[in-house]
């Protein structure tokens, strides 16, 4: 068996040992819906599910985090003059 067929093979074995947890992860997002949610910040939570389902929690709590700032961030754009400029 060359190496493609190897890792196709763990992948596969993986996937069979994990397909349970992620349909439970699954279940939990699959109602959510982002209707009035604008692009891009709809991908973006789109996204977030999709990390979470796989199990990537650390990136869900980091990709999280980002959201929250960068709304925040327009947010706070959008109530300041024009002549006002955030620093970091």
């Amino acid at each position: 068996m060359d190496r493609f067929e190897e890792i196709k093979q763990m992948l596969s074995e993986g996937d069979r040992r994990t397909i349970d947890d992620r349909a439970r992860r699954m279940s939990e997002v699959i109602n959510y819906v982002y209707d009035g949610v604008y692009s891009p910040t709809n991908e973006y939570l789109e996204e977030l599910d999709k990390l979470y389902i796989n199990g990537h929690y650390m990136a869900t709590i980091i990709f999280a985090c980002s959201i929250v700032e960068y709304l925040l961030r327009r947010e706070l754009m959008w109530e300041a003059d024009e002549s006002t400029t955030l620093s970091i």
